[in-house]
């Protein structure tokens, strides 16, 4: 099951999944077995969590209604087991398909969670029986001041106050996400777990940690929404080494910037030289574009305008012009490199992504 928020994984009562979504078995390392979306497991296997790279091997297809019922083990909440619960928002494209319930400070997993404990209907609909949700009560896990009062389940004070009746409520299940999620991470406090009393800010990164290192979780990474490359491929994130110019580092930065305003640089339209000016502002660690190995002609931003880069171990890798600015006298710059250890071509490889352990 996938998180963002592993401080708040004390707090589950359960597990959602997709009644119509298609879930595969796939081979984890030693005798494991992953159940996720086939999107996430392909994402995986390209950062070396599944077997083999591109490819992960998948023993069987299940639906999402096969799981249902199933008793799983929640890391760090009190309960023994918690069963899966379906929950028909859930999107197969992000994250696992799998998804962890705190329903105590979700106001999204509130509401679901509400509608299976209290409606008999809602049930029988989804094949749930009663003792798979009315033994499991909510965990408060973090202290928030909302409204001038402390509230030890913001979720829950949330739907009441906005009177949400259902996951379809979905103005109003946004708003209560909202002020719950914001106020908890910039004033919360946990009130349970091994790091009770500490603040949400500090607590979600050491939770975090303390949860990879106890080997129950690990991170994973996607792109944002889906991205597709040129060759028409959908693009992952993968583990690869890349080689990365540091346009940040600041005694580069500072030549940079002197030599875009000095006499030996010249622009004929000021928007230009406003754009090169706005790129050195921001730009920090960016990947070196090479057709492949070492020493081979790459692609420079234009803030590098005719400047010949060389990396720490003396090796040419190439130019860059512009036909929009006119540089004389351009100088040779010695810029940080991080070395890669291996390279691979044949991934589309997305940089931007959101994590989850």
């Amino acid at each position: 099951a996938a998180t963002l928020r592993a401080e708040t994984m004390p707090g589950q009562t359960n597990c959602w999944i997709l009644p119509s979504g298609q879930y595969g078995c796939y081979k984890g390392p030693g005798l494991e077995v992953y159940v996720c979306s086939h999107r996430a497991a392909r994402n995986m296997s390209f950062q070396d969590i599944l077997q083999p790279w591109g490819k992960p091997y998948c023993y069987m297809e299940v639906s999402g209604q096969e799981l249902l019922g199933k008793k799983v083990k929640a890391p760090t909440t009190k309960f023994d087991h918690v069963f899966v619960l379906p929950l028909p928002t859930i999107k197969m494209d992000k994250g696992t398909g799998v998804v962890t319930s705190v329903p105590s400070d979700s106001p999204d997993d509130y509401a679901a969670y509400m509608d299976l404990m209290k409606s008999d209907k809602k049930r029988e609909f989804f094949g749930v029986k009663k003792e798979w949700v009315v033994p499991f009560d909510l965990i408060p896990i973090i202290d928030v001041e909302i409204d001038g009062e402390i509230r030890t389940m913001a979720a829950q004070y949330m739907c009441e106050k906005l009177g949400v009746q259902s996951i379809n409520d979905r103005v109003k299940l946004a708003e209560a996400h909202d002020t719950c999620y914001k106020l908890g991470f910039d004033k919360g406090v946990m009130s349970t777990g091994p790091f009770k009393g500490q603040p949400v800010k500090k607590a979600k990164v050491e939770f975090r940690n303390v949860m990879i290192q106890a080997k129950q979780a690990f991170t994973y990474s996607e792109p944002e929404k889906k991205v597709i490359s040129r060759s028409g491929d959908e693009c992952v994130v993968a583990a690869i080494d890349q080689w990365y110019l540091k346009y940040g580092e600041e005694s580069w930065k500072g030549q940079i910037e002197g030599h875009l305003q000095s006499s030996n640089f010249v622009s004929y339209n000021d928007r230009i030289k406003e754009s090169f000016e706005d790129a050195i502002g921001w730009l920090k660690e960016w990947a070196c574009s090479r057709s492949f190995g070492l020493g081979t002609q790459a692609l420079v931003p234009r803030v590098a305008t005719c400047v010949v880069i060389v990396e720490n171990t003396g090796r040419y890798l190439g130019t860059s012009s512009s036909s929009s600015s006119h540089c004389r006298d351009a100088q040779t710059l010695h810029i940080p490199v991080m070395l890669p250890l291996r390279w691979s071509r044949d991934v589309p490889v997305c940089q931007g992504g959101t994590s989850a352990p």
